[in-house]
């Protein structure tokens, strides 16, 4: 299976469900990216700036659901 390939899928099924559970994903997913790259960097409080972005992005998708190209 080709990188591209299994990007596709990956980002159908995601785009595929509901919006509590995406809202989650992309929580979870820009908190763990924002805490390796602060740890890597040496950043000031790399905990706080993850739990920060995680539920600053939670919130927004929750709320708006920008990402999803399903209407609900």
């Amino acid at each position: 299976m080709s990188l591209k390939r299994f990007y596709s899928r990956t980002d159908a099924w995601l785009r595929g469900l509901p919006r509590g559970p995406y809202a989650v994903f992309i929580g979870i997913s820009a908190g763990l990216g924002w805490l390796a790259v602060s740890l890597l960097l040496g950043a000031e409080f790399p905990y706080a700036g993850a739990f920060t972005i995680a539920i600053v992005l939670f919130t927004l998708e929750l709320v708006t659901g920008s990402w999803q190209n399903s209407a609900e």
